[in-house]
């Protein structure tokens, strides 16, 4: 009982905090985005790009003294936009999908600390140092224990991921949460303004919980966005522009180190080459956001002609949108392969040359690459054949092209299952 009414105090205490930061974020729409850059971004001395190993980083930080702690910093932490990856490209890091599919209640994540500490590990011999936890609850039930919505794990996942991430040196981007609802009311003021403070109201919370992490490093808003029917008009763009804007203002009154977020996907059919950079360099002057993680759509859309003809004339694009937004853009790519279309969704992992040529795609345009998702399509621990395959070959190339003769161990898929 004594539980339930500190949990019911801090709710009301945090929803109160939450309201005043909404409100002050919708009032910001008449002064310039917080944390956003000039249109010309920064220059390379005033902020440096990481390089694609956490550890080297970490080394170089305290070599110039430079700290990672939330106090020590008051400006946001963008990861330099403008620049692109390194030749031959490489994958920095994935999005995790915490339920196996949306249309599906069971949950993935019932990892314990040790799976947790496998995944992990095996994305470090692959060389990758990021990870985007797409959300931290689905439907009004979460992954950790919230005082907000329901748990539906075992544990804290939340907890345990960062345990294993701070361990290895990771940064993680937490995801809010996400709901169907955001389908059917997104053009609607009244559930935006809403949805805009139940996810500050959340991320005080996740901030509270685990803001002590090392590798906590960013946030992500996990509403996906696509110009196309009415979102293609100017009142829905605007719509959607105040708010994501609302969002990261209000983050913002609490937390203006870590980077936020958002990976858009396009359609070529919905919307041509010309109007959607220009929707996007107006919303992107306006949202607050500082990373854009662009979907490459290879995994549902089709291989050989989306790969080859749009996703470099859309990235171009973003990129030219981004840059002048001062924004950092990455490239999401999907190293699956549709197999079953909604409402029952099934994929298995892509070829190794689907996955060289995405890469190749996009390296001019992008600062990162990560992609969609190492766990079900491209880890050791997969069920999935073709995931263990993918995983294998891409640590050859890695290895190739990063320090040559050097193998490191592949994880043995049958250790720590449960």
């Amino acid at each position: 009982m004594l539980d339930m009414l500190a949990n019911l105090c801090k709710t009301v205490v945090l929803y109160k905090l939450a309201l005043v930061a909404v409100i002050v974020a919708a009032f910001a729409s008449l002064a310039p985005v917080a944390g956003a850059k000039p249109a010309e971004g920064p220059t390379p001395a005033e902020n440096p790009a990481p390089t694609l190993n956490a550890a080297t980083d970490t080394a170089a930080s305290a070599a110039t003294g430079a700290t990672s702690s939330p106090a020590a910093a008051d400006s946001v932490n963008i990861f330099g936009p403008g620049r692109a990856v390194q030749q031959p490209p490489l994958v920095a890091g994935s999005f995790l999908q915490p339920f196996a599919n949306p249309h599906f209640p069971k949950p993935l994540l019932d990892w314990d600390q040790t799976r947790w500490d496998q995944e992990i590990q095996a994305m470090q011999s692959a060389g990758m140092h990021i990870l985007v936890l797409q959300y931290t609850g689905y439907n009004g039930a979460s992954i950790y224990p919230s005082a907000l919505w329901p748990q539906a794990t075992p544990g804290d996942q939340v907890d345990r991921l960062l345990r294993a991430a701070d361990a290895a040196g990771f940064q993680v981007f937490l995801g809010l949460s996400l709901s169907d609802s955001w389908w059917r009311g997104r053009n609607d003021d009244e559930y935006l303004r809403g949805e805009a403070l139940r996810l500050v109201l959340q991320a005080m919370e996740l901030l509270t919980r685990y803001g002590a992490h090392p590798s906590f490093q960013g946030w992500y808003i996990p509403h996906e966005i696509v110009p196309m029917g009415a979102w293609r008009e100017e009142p829905q763009r605007q719509r959607l522009a105040d708010f994501l804007r609302q969002v990261t203002s209000g983050i913002r009154l609490f937390d203006r180190r870590r980077p936020i977020a958002i990976a858009p996907y396009f359609i070529p059919a919905a919307l041509g080459p010309a109007p959607f950079k220009a929707w996007w360099a107006k919303t992107l002057q306006e949202a607050g956001v500082n990373i854009v993680m662009l979907q490459d759509g290879v995994g549902r859309d089709g291989h050989a002609a989306t790969t080859s003809v749009d996703v470099p004339v859309y990235f171009r694009l973003m990129a030219e949108a981004a840059r002048a937004a001062g924004v950092s853009l990455w490239a999401d790519i999907e190293v699956y392969r549709e197999t079953s279309p909604d409402p029952q969704w099934r994929a298995t992992a892509g070829p190794w040359g689907q996955l060289q040529e995405q890469m190749q795609a996009v390296a001019p345009f992008v600062d990162r690459i990560v992609v969609f998702e190492f766990a079900r399509f491209m880890s050791p621990l997969a069920p999935d054949p073709n995931a263990r395959a993918l995983y294998r070959q891409y640590v050859d190339y890695y290895h190739q092209t990063v320090a040559p003769g050097g193998m490191a161990r592949i994880p043995d898929r049958s250790a720590g299952r449960e």
